[in-house]
């Protein structure tokens, strides 16, 4: 055998090899690591849009005047004539209530037509005088996905009975009775789940957001504020912010900073 052939031959030595692999691993980690980023952010701005969708859904739903069928049949026939046009029942809206994970959705009625008369009244009243409640036939759930949760919804302003701006758990889309308009209260509800006595304590005592020549800066905001502590240590990443003014609604996502109703 040709000894010089032999000395020509190289290869690589152990701690060469031991330094490839090292390396090898270390890039294989940093691209598992750089993906398991990247799906961890896409999950959470899928689940933050899907949220901003549902609530832009259910307001739709209000302006719209959609009504599933039967909402409320039993609740209406209870009140006398159930007849088509001389029904005391009449749809008025939605009331979301926030909870960790979940938004409940709940149809709201008029027990009692607006009289004539009650016409020159101040929104407020008016929606006092239908007698508003919330019923529990056609009540739906949301839950939130991988891991995400609301971790405060936080009004702009001053709660008619607070001072400075305010964490709320309920979000209501309400009709008015005589002119068709579309009116968003946020409040925090102590009733627990007598969502009816909530709704009407704030909506007679919430007179900012029923004035129809107030804009978005004026009117009171809200800030529904999402977080996922699975996937990524910081604060608050997202905030959907609802706004209204001059009876138009929107329902925007805000992606961090979220903003500083968001803490």
């Amino acid at each position: 055998m040709n000894t010089k052939m032999l000395e020509g031959a190289k290869g690589f030595t152990v701690i060469e090899v031991t330094m490839f692999l090292a390396i090898s691993g270390l890039l294989l980690l940093m691209v598992l690591i750089g993906t398991g980023s990247m799906a961890a952010r896409q999950r959470f701005s899928d689940t933050t849009d899907s949220l901003q969708v549902y609530f832009q859904s259910q307001y739709d739903e209000v302006v719209n005047g959609v009504n599933s069928r039967n909402t409320g049949g039993t609740e209406c026939n209870s009140l006398g004539d159930s007849t088509p046009g001389r029904s005391n029942c009449l749809l008025l809206g939605k009331l979301l209530t926030i909870d960790g994970t979940a938004i409940t959705s709940s149809y709201v009625i008029s027990t009692v037509p607006l009289d004539p008369a009650q016409s020159a009244l101040p929104d407020p009243q008016k929606l006092a005088a239908s007698s508003l409640k919330v019923i529990t036939e056609g009540r739906s759930t949301y839950e939130l996905k991988w891991g995400a949760r609301v971790s405060q919804a936080t009004r702009s302003t001053a709660l008619p009975a607070g001072n400075g701006r305010g964490s709320v758990n309920s979000v209501a889309f309400l009709q008015m009775p005589d002119s068709g308009r579309v009116v968003q209260v946020y409040y925090n509800s102590v009733s627990g789940s007598n969502y009816t006595t909530g709704l009407r304590a704030a909506v007679t005592g919430d007179t900012a957001a029923f004035d129809p020549a107030s804009t978005s800066s004026t009117s009171p905001s809200l800030a529904v504020c999402v977080r996922n502590d699975n996937d990524f240590a910081s604060a608050v990443r997202s905030a959907i912010t609802f706004g209204q003014g001059k009876g138009a609604g929107s329902i925007t996502t805000d992606y961090q900073p979220p903003g500083a109703l968001c803490s």
